[in-house]
């Protein structure tokens, strides 16, 4: 881009090479020296400000979107839902407010030009936001007159603009749905939700919903005691990362949903062998990961099961099959 340096470009370059290796800790400073080079420029300003974000670095990533709204306060949308994100209450929501306007703004723009596939994704981008919006108002604004309302309001707008295999906004309703104790709509939705999921992942793996919004869909299985499925969505979940803590913790949780005490102690088991001595998510997730474990060896003395009995049954059908072949 014009106005950039030769220096800045490599800056940019090493930046993107780091992000595709996950290494998002020093990604982050070359986009943040970038950024330094080039104080005016919104996209560099609204990179740094993202990888900062991956980085884990909330308070830096937030003085990085203030500087680029600064410079381009009608600029890109991206930048007004990322600074949602480091806020809480009425301001999350006047900043998602802000990243909605724009993004209908640039719809309507790509509508006019003819851009009917960028017009598509821009369009599932709407719902995404309006589902953040809607999450909103079943947390920090929950207590707001209007808050049920209002979900009802932005689930519809959200439902219009999301594509048939966009699930996010089934997930979110059947929150919406849980919250106001409708449990066989928020079930229907949630069967709804794991059929779209199924289907993604047979014709398109690669058009995966982000793996937030299949967390929250594996949760509110567990919490609607569709364990079946919950174990399902669990495996698709580490299949892709099997470095999250709470993917093995709600497997784990989706088991004892199932009375399945082995189920448990296997997925604790194997969890521990595969994330070693790797951070917890939040600080009590071990200690939730232990008390499951005790629970589930409780529960399998309590209905007369070993919990080696996997391992000895896989044994003796070895030792048959070295038989036959025999």
């Amino acid at each position: 881009m014009a106005g950039r340096s030769d220096e800045v470009q490599k800056m940019l370059g090493f930046g993107a090479a780091l992000q595709e290796k996950f290494d998002f800790e020093n990604a982050a400073k070359f986009y943040v020296k970038a950024a330094e080079s080039c104080p005016d420029d919104e996209e560099i300003l609204d990179m740094a400000a993202e990888s900062l974000l991956e980085a884990g670095e909330p308070e830096k990533a937030l003085e990085m979107l203030q500087k680029s709204i600064a410079v381009a306060p009608e600029g890109n949308f991206e930048k007004y839902s990322n600074l949602g994100q480091l806020l809480e209450g009425f301001d999350a929501l006047h900043s998602y407010q802000k990243a909605t306007q724009l993004l209908q703004r640039d719809m309507e723009k790509t509508r006019e030009e003819g851009k009917q596939e960028e017009y598509a994704i821009l369009s599932d981008r709407l719902a995404s936001m309006l589902c953040t919006i809607t999450d909103l108002y079943l947390t920090d604004l929950c207590y707001e007159e209007n808050a049920e309302s209002e979900c009802e309001r932005l689930l519809a707008a959200a439902m219009q603009a999301a594509s048939e295999l966009n699930m996010e906004p089934v997930v979110t309703l059947a929150s919406v749905r849980i919250s106001q104790q409708r449990p066989e709509e928020a079930e229907e939705l949630l069967v709804k939700a794991k059929g779209i999921l199924d289907k993604i992942i047979s014709d398109d793996a690669n058009a995966l919903p982000s793996y937030s919004v299949r967390t929250t869909l594996l949760r509110l299985l567990i919490e609607m005691g569709r364990g079946e499925e919950a174990v399902d969505v669990s495996s698709n979940l580490l299949d892709e990362n099997d470095q999250v803590f709470e993917s093995w913790y709600l497997r784990a949780f989706a088991f004892k949903v199932l009375d399945d005490p082995k189920g448990v102690i296997e997925t604790l088991s194997q969890a521990h062998e595969v994330l070693g001595k790797a951070e917890p998510d939040t600080p009590d997730m071990v200690g939730a990961m232990e008390e499951l474990m005790k629970e589930a060896i409780e529960r399998a003395k309590a209905k007369g099961i070993d919990p080696n009995e996997k391992e000895e049954a896989g044994e003796e059908e070895e030792e048959g099959e070295k038989e036959d072949d025999e």
